[in-house]
């Protein structure tokens, strides 16, 4: 291989690679897009909320005044860095920690304290407060199927309005399975007998009924009703 050669196919990796990054930095900001799109037609926090966290709606209501903040950044996984959308939920409500305010055990007070630090940890068998309102990373996976985000995940089959015509597509159908099925014995017979067998197998296709087939097999999976 010359050296133009090689230059050629660096060249076509390169172009293949800034495409490929263009497309992961473009999804998340096509998502926000919409997303906000969405979210300014309904003015509530809570249609995002849907989307990102489904958990945290339930907590979402008027009266906890949810404020939901975005922003770009990125994030570390097994694949590497990538770029991706965190988001974050706020109130402006006035909120009040509970469990702060939750009886002590004043009896364990030690009556003497030493003047001088410690860097050992300091147990005292009281409540602390762990925030677990993070940035957190909005989940592809789960937006991918979501109905609101794609539209292409399901499928709606042909459905004539003539009854007639239906049953006549669905003998078609069958007839096209069942020439699919002795196309793929005929084209790879080592995949379903051996070779001393091929006569037996074709004479045993030309004769088998591919419904009564059928009926059999689903007779054999399916449990009897009670």
């Amino acid at each position: 291989m010359s050296k133009g050669d090689i230059a050629q196919l660096d060249a076509a990796a390169r172009v293949i690679q800034q495409a490929w990054r263009r497309y992961t930095n473009m999804e998340p900001y096509k998502w926000c897009r919409n997303m906000l799109f969405h979210a300014q037609n309904s003015g509530d926090p809570r249609i995002i909320l849907r989307l990102v966290s489904p958990h945290d709606t339930q907590l979402a209501d008027h009266a906890t005044g949810v404020r939901l903040r975005l922003r770009l950044g990125v994030h570390s996984d097994q694949d590497g860095e990538k770029l991706a959308v965190f988001f974050k939920v706020f109130t402006k409500r006035i909120v009040v920690d509970i469990c702060s305010m939750s009886p002590k055990v004043y009896s364990a007070e030690p009556i003497f304290k030493n003047k001088l630090r410690s860097n050992a940890p300091q147990n005292n068998h009281g409540y602390v407060r762990k925030e677990n309102n993070g940035w957190r990373v909005v989940a592809w996976d789960s937006l991918i199927t979501h109905p609101l985000t794609s539209r292409k995940d399901y499928f709606i089959p042909f459905f004539h309005h003539d009854p007639k015509a239906r049953k006549d597509l669905e003998r078609l159908k069958k007839k096209l399975t069942h020439r699919r099925w002795l196309r793929a014995i005929a084209d790879n017979p080592e995949n379903f007998a051996e070779d001393n067998d091929v006569d037996e197998l074709v004479k045993w296709a030309e004769v088998l009924d591919v419904d009564q087939y059928k009926d059999n097999w689903m007779n054999l999976v399916t449990l009897p009703s009670l």
